[in-house]
């Protein structure tokens, strides 16, 4: 952001892609989890600093979305359907 905040216009708007991870905990996860996370964090404080500029900075969650990484969780066929829901 530091090298892309001067080639904004006024009045531009920032949109980051987070997860759902960082609301939840999930075994094996908390690495990816907390990355996820940080770029909420990273989303307010990048939001006040550019305020001024009336520049909008958002952080989306998409729903958890079906990829091999739910195999990596373990667990039998029913848990991850569960998990998947």
């Amino acid at each position: 952001m530091q090298a892309v905040a001067p080639l904004l216009r006024d009045g531009a708007a920032v949109v980051l892609n987070s997860a759902w991870l960082n609301a939840v905990g999930m075994p094996g996860f908390s690495a990816l989890a907390a990355g996820k996370a940080a770029v909420h964090s990273f989303a307010r404080s990048w939001s006040a600093e550019l305020a001024p500029r009336k520049i909008r900075v958002n952080a989306v969650n998409p729903e958890a979305i079906d990829t091999p990484i739910f195999a990596l969780e373990g667990g039998s066929a029913a848990q991850l359907e569960d998990t998947k829901r």
